[in-house]
């Protein structure tokens, strides 16, 4: 014999926040590795010039003074 409660912990809720936790580890581990990758660039940028000099100009389009930049953007997908 079995006795049933309808409350707000019920089985379905206890399966979404299951799946919700799951994600949310997932996105945890993903985060924390990019947060090391970053790192890692930064520690670059911070000691090698020539590397901040290629991220200067591939993330704020600066260029040398002889130098012409042409930005080409990828087309759409339709």
């Amino acid at each position: 014999m079995f006795v049933t409660f309808f409350d707000s912990f019920n089985i379905v809720e206890r399966v979404k926040l299951s799946r919700e936790l799951k994600h949310a580890h997932s996105d945890l581990a993903y985060y924390q590795e990019e947060i090391v990758q970053i790192k890692q660039e930064l520690d670059e940028l911070m000691v090698n010039d020539e590397t901040a000099e290629k991220f200067a100009r591939e993330h704020y389009l600066m260029k040398r003074d002889n130098e012409d930049v042409f930005v080409i953007l990828p087309a759409e997908k339709k």
